[in-house]
């Protein structure tokens, strides 16, 4: 009974932490995305280890979820496991739990981890490039035994999770530099997803923007749209934060708009137009109220006068511009007068 409500209680935990965000549709507009939705649907069905790929921000989290979503453990838990937020000194008892006794000050009945907490359903490990090697071999024998062992037990305990891994490193260079076991990364590779960039899948960019737009004026009961030179500029945007940074740009944009509209201004990759010259080049020469000969004469002036300043000497001035030193030294005694 004590296990059992142990188990409870971490589970409604973990799902009180849920963003209702996750709720949200995964938008396949993009030839590619609607290929790797096949491909994700397929092998959702089975119980393989997946491994997902992708940059940051692509939405590794979101392609977690829907394969459990998908998935025949759909209504058992979805327990996601930050492997990179994890202090290492914590990320055997947070992943393995330990037994009871353990530690002075710990719970005397022991602690669930994270992988029993999943138990029936599906373990998330985010940023699995991230564990260290002690724990790479304990996830190892996860996957290769379906055991664990709680940190002070004496005895291992059967498990039945399946494993989503996610990451944005090259695990074959991980690999080829010690930091990742070569028999865990062919483990992971049963199932491999890698998940575009934002910037290769265009499609989807005003469908997502359109639909964070939607999900945060609700959330926060305003009324807001696109321009449609926004729209333009969002297209062509390269997002190198990719989804991550389309979502926190569209909430930024709908808490602090003051208008109906997110106009193409609000954008903060969008340099700001120049402002027509009045009164002033950007040389600072003078053009209003003047003729085109008065101009041309301010410029000749500003150009022999800077030269001067830079080479210091008359003769080698006149070779640089091409002309007679006695043009020069009559021009600049003209200037000099005025």
């Amino acid at each position: 009974m004590n296990s059992q409500k142990e188990l409870l209680e971490a589970y409604q935990k973990l799902q009180s932490q849920s963003n209702d965000f996750n709720k949200l549709p995964v938008v396949i507009q993009s030839k590619s995305m609607k290929a790797l939705y096949g491909q994700l649907s397929n092998v959702a069905q089975t119980d393989a280890t997946i491994l997902l790929l992708g940059e940051t921000g692509v939405g590794k989290d979101v392609f977690a979820r829907k394969i459990h979503e998908l998935s025949e453990r759909s209504d058992k838990p979805f327990v996601k496991a930050d492997c990179g937020s994890m202090p290492e000194n914590l990320i055997e008892t947070e992943l393995f739990g330990y037994a009871p006794g353990t530690f002075s000050g710990g719970n005397k009945n022991g602690k669930i981890g994270l992988v029993e907490a999943a138990s029936g359903g599906t373990l998330f490990l985010d940023e699995i490039g991230e564990l260290p090697l002690l724990m790479q071999t304990r996830l190892l024998r996860l996957l290769q035994d379906k055991e664990i062992l709680r940190v002070g037990a004496t005895s291992p305990q059967k498990v039945d999770v399946r494993i989503v891994a996610a990451t944005n490193k090259n695990l074959e260079e991980e690999v080829k530099e010690g930091h990742f076991r070569r028999d865990l990364y062919y483990r992971l590779m049963v199932a491999l997803i890698d998940i575009p960039p934002l910037r290769k899948r265009k499609a989807d960019i005003l469908s997502l923007a359109h639909l964070f737009l939607d999900f945060y004026c609700k959330k926060y009961k305003r009324n807001i749209s696109f321009t449609q030179a926004t729209e333009t500029a969002l297209l062509n945007h390269s997002w190198p934060g990719n989804i991550r940074e389309l979502e926190n740009l569209i909430l930024g944009c709908v808490v602090s708009s003051k208008k109906n509209a997110i106009d193409i201004g609000d954008l903060p990759f969008v340099p700001a137009p120049e402002s027509a010259p009045t009164e002033t080049a950007n040389n600072g020469i003078a053009l209003q109220g003047r003729t085109m000969k008065e101009i041309l004469e301010n410029v000749e002036k500003k150009v022999l006068q800077d030269g001067m300043e830079r080479v210091g000497n008359m003769t080698k001035l006149a070779r640089e511009l091409g002309l007679d030193r006695t043009t020069v030294f009559r021009k600049l005694k003209k200037y000099d007068k005025k």
